[in-house]
């Protein structure tokens, strides 16, 4: 069917960790501006001034140390399958009924049925499947044609897959 195989780095993980957690930007600027805006409660210059103002900046530090603790833990679990290196290879086959996900010599094989997947991340490189135990299944994007890759999601959708339709690719 469906057959693709590509490497995981730590710039997939940051192109992932974007689409992964969107709602943080909005978040963290909407809370800096109600911080920020409560600071002018307090005269120019005081101490409570400088302090709240200094408290505006929490949201952007809180937001860098999840997006670095994702980088982390996802890089933790690689190193634990690599033995300490930083780069997986794996491929990803699609059968009639399951996908399987594993490492270039047939080992740790991560099978997911379809009716588990539902989510898709697109980044400009892979479509990472989602599925309900937080597994990810890397189809990289390269290594399918425009029409193979509209035949895949098709392909999905036929599955009964819990992806709402909003999240395919057009």
């Amino acid at each position: 069917m469906f057959e693709t195989s590509g490497i995981i780095d730590v710039k997939l993980i940051a192109e992932l960790q974007d689409k992964d957690m969107p709602h943080m930007n909005r978040n963290t600027i909407i809370l800096f501006i109600i911080l920020f805006a409560l600071s002018f409660r307090y005269p120019f210059g005081s101490s409570g001034f400088t302090i709240s103002l200094l408290c505006s900046a929490l949201p952007f530090l809180f937001r860098a140390t999840l997006i670095r603790n994702y980088i982390q833990i996802n890089l933790n679990a690689i190193r634990s399958l690599t033995g300490g290196k930083e780069t997986l290879s794996v491929s990803t086959v699609f059968h009639e009924d399951h996908v399987i996900m594993s490492l270039p010599d047939g080992t740790n094989p991560i099978t997911i049925v379809y009716e588990d997947l539902h989510r898709v991340l697109t980044t400009p490189s892979v479509y990472c499947l989602s599925s309900v135990s937080h597994t990810g299944v890397y189809v990289f994007r390269d290594q399918l044609s425009p029409e193979e890759q509209k035949e895949l999601f098709a392909f999905l959708k036929q599955k009964n897959t819990k992806i709402p339709e909003n999240q395919f690719p057009e």
